[in-house]
């Protein structure tokens, strides 16, 4: 285990990280740069959420982390040491998003297999599967051949086999899906647990409602690159409005487009506002118009708002460049 760096060193530090995918049948303008730019750090402890729609480059960003991918250009540190070197393959723990294990193994087999892989003696072995399959609800399916495990049990396994080594940089992949609400809870605290023991963990997520119970800080990737979303979820921003039309739904959305509208869809109109007092204003400039509100609340933004808005922006930049 490393020793010799420094307590403040961040567990993951990114810089200028570019992955370009290359194939000798393609020419240059056909390359795919999935990343382009990319700098970030998390510190020890940090629990962070990597969001961003499919195909932005999430995974690739992982995969490089963990030493699976070469960036074609930039520099990537685990604990102070290069990604993909022993030094910081033995501080981190990856869980992809679909598990792939031999099938034919036991549960049970198939830990102890990875554990051996990573030097584990037999009595640490026998100790950690005890441990580990307990705390994630695996023990009565250590007997159970891999390839007959439901989805849900192959995530908890992944995530047992990815804490094999006890890391001190956490990588999870969509480590919900297929989780049952029990299982979820079960995450929750297990990531909780191994935040205060000082363990970075970097969780990409598609649910967003699930990763905004765990963390509160975010990283974005919109078309490979870096989007600053912290500041689009501070309270100083304003809050929501939510608007649920009783009637003309379209003249509503007319009406109301001089505010932020952050979504319209169905019969519920969602406002982005800067201050109590606008709320007055909305309510006086529809009911004038003969637009009547079935219900308004307030609230503040949620990621998965945060998400959405910036998609559409996102979209909205991308038709304007190819109209040019």
């Amino acid at each position: 285990m490393c020793t010799n760096h420094d307590d403040q060193t961040a567990a993951i530090d990114c810089k200028q990280l570019t992955k370009v995918y290359k194939s000798l049948w393609t020419t240059q303008s056909q390359h795919v740069c999935a990343l382009r730019d990319v700098s970030l750090s998390i510190e020890a402890g940090q629990i962070v959420g990597l969001i961003g729609p499919n195909g932005a480059g999430k995974t690739t960003l992982m995969n490089l982390i963990a030493g699976l991918l070469r960036p074609t250009s930039g520099d990537i540190t685990v604990g102070g040491f290069t990604a993909g070197s022993m030094k910081a393959k033995r501080l981190l723990g990856y869980m992809p998003e679909s598990p792939a294990f031999l099938e034919g193994y036991t549960v049970e087999a198939m830990f102890n297999y990875y554990s051996s892989l990573c030097h584990i003696g037999k009595d640490g072995r026998a100790k950690q599967s005890q441990e580990l399959l307990d705390r994630l609800g695996l023990h009565s399916m250590r007997s159970r051949q891999c390839g007959s495990l439901s989805h849900g049990m192959r995530q908890r396994l992944g995530l047992a086999i990815a804490m094999v080594m006890q890391p001190k940089v956490l990588i999870l992949d969509e480590p919900s899906n297929a989780l049952d609400p029990i299982g979820i809870v079960q995450l929750r605290e297990l990531v909780f647990a191994l935040s205060s023991e000082g363990t970075a963990i970097l969780i990409s997520s598609h649910r967003l409602y699930e990763l905004e119970k765990i963390t509160s800080t975010f990283i974005g990737i919109w078309n490979g690159q870096i989007v600053d979303i912290g500041k689009n979820i501070s309270p100083e921003n304003g809050q929501l409005v939510r608007i649920e039309i009783k009637n003309e739904f379209e003249r509503a959305k007319q009406l109301l487009s001089t505010w932020d509208v952050v979504r319209a869809s169905g019969t519920e109109v969602i406002l982005k506002i800067s201050s109590q007092q606008d709320i007055a204003s909305i309510v006086s400039h529809l009911t004038k118009k003969g637009v009547y509100i079935k219900s308004l609340c307030c609230d503040d933004e949620s990621i998965e708002d945060v998400f959405l808005r910036i998609s559409q922006n996102e979209n909205r930049e991308k038709e304007q460049f190819s109209d040019r």
